[in-house]
């Protein structure tokens, strides 16, 4: 999410956002041209030619300190500060709201060690806040804080700088505290006095669930439809949807698959993707994009690429949009959960 359209914050802000050829300048100003594309040469080598000149020109400079940005924390802010940097975890999500002047906002809450802090999300910014999960861990720069919350302007900017993964549900006996999961819902109790109960599945794994923050929703559940619950809480073998947490009920539909990633193969430039027991096919771009790895080199091989990223999401969640093309599943859009 880049600006948000929301009220402006004056002048005290200044533009954070900076282009990552602009590393390189940095570091030559400190270290000198020849001492800079040292380092960047060696650094690139460090990581098997997989960083471009730019990629490793920032990463260089942020471990040098010489782009570090201070960051302010939840126990520290006071109203009508400007030019607030800040980081933290997603605890909460508020559902998006429309004025009558046509403004539409969404807050969500963010919380650090030492507090909590609401963030609010403007126009645009709100409509792409849908995107966002409980767990997610946002930074915030050239923020200002108006009525205890605070806003981005029109200088101000947001970034996802960590997503929250789900846990297989397998896994949830050694996991304890708020998780993020995600199954296939399964046998329906029903109301029981103040909670809704239903049972979802997956891995193999089946689990109860006790819904408690906003049981009416449990009359839209059906046996078969896929499930997300993010910050449920993991207690005595059954999970819990109450406080902040969330429901999302994703119904299914011809074109989208939910479930576990069993591996990829690489057949020239095509991926083949294998997701819950079916195979999709994408090219390289939509690869590099699903991996998360838009700083390597173009010319470096899919196999290679692979062969560093797969150990790390193999069993992960994953979400595909396909098309048929033919006999086969086309990917149009897909993403690690």
């Amino acid at each position: 999410m880049e600006k948000a359209n929301g009220p402006e914050d004056g002048a005290g802000n200044s533009a954070s956002s900076r282009a990552a050829s602009e590393y390189i300048t940095i570091l030559e100003k400190n270290a000198g041209k020849e001492e800079a594309d040292k380092k960047i040469v060696q650094k690139v080598e460090e990581f098997h030619g997989m960083l471009t000149q730019e990629a490793a020109a920032k990463l260089i400079a942020s471990e040098l300190g010489l782009v570090k940005e201070s960051l302010v924390s939840a126990a520290e802010l006071k109203e009508g500060m400007v030019s607030v940097n800040f980081e933290g975890e997603i605890a909460g999500i508020g559902k998006k709201r429309e004025f009558p002047s046509g403004a539409v906002l969404r807050t969500v809450i963010l919380k650090d060690e030492s507090g909590e802090a609401g963030l609010n999300f403007w126009g645009e910014d709100a409509k792409k806040s849908a995107g966002l999960h409980i767990g997610d861990r946002i930074e915030v720069k050239n923020a200002y804080l108006k009525m205890g919350k605070l806003n981005l302007g029109y200088r101000g900017t947001s970034k996802i700088k960590e997503r929250a993964e789900a846990v297989p549900l397998p896994e949830l006996e050694v996991k304890r505290g708020k998780v993020m999961v995600m199954g296939k819902i399964g046998k329906i109790e029903g109301d029981k006095g103040g909670e809704f109960l239903f049972s979802i599945s997956g891995g193999g794994k089946t689990i109860d669930v006790s819904l408690r923050n906003s049981p009416g929703k449990g009359k839209h559940l059906q046996e078969g439809d896929s499930i997300l619950l993010e910050g449920a809480e993991f207690k005595d073998g059954k999970l819990v949807v109450d406080g902040r947490a969330r429901m999302l009920l994703k119904k299914n539909r011809d074109n989208i698959v939910r479930g576990e990633l069993q591996g990829i193969e690489i057949d020239g430039e095509t991926a083949i993707l294998k997701v819950d027991g079916k195979n999709f096919v994408c090219g390289r771009n939509q690869l590099i994009k699903f991996l998360n790895m838009k700083d390597i080199k173009k010319d470096i091989d899919l196999h290679t690429v692979l062969k560093m990223r797969l150990p790390e999401i193999m069993g992960r969640n994953a979400l595909v949009f396909f098309s048929r093309d033919g006999g086969r599943k086309k990917i149009e859009h897909a993403e690690l959960r």
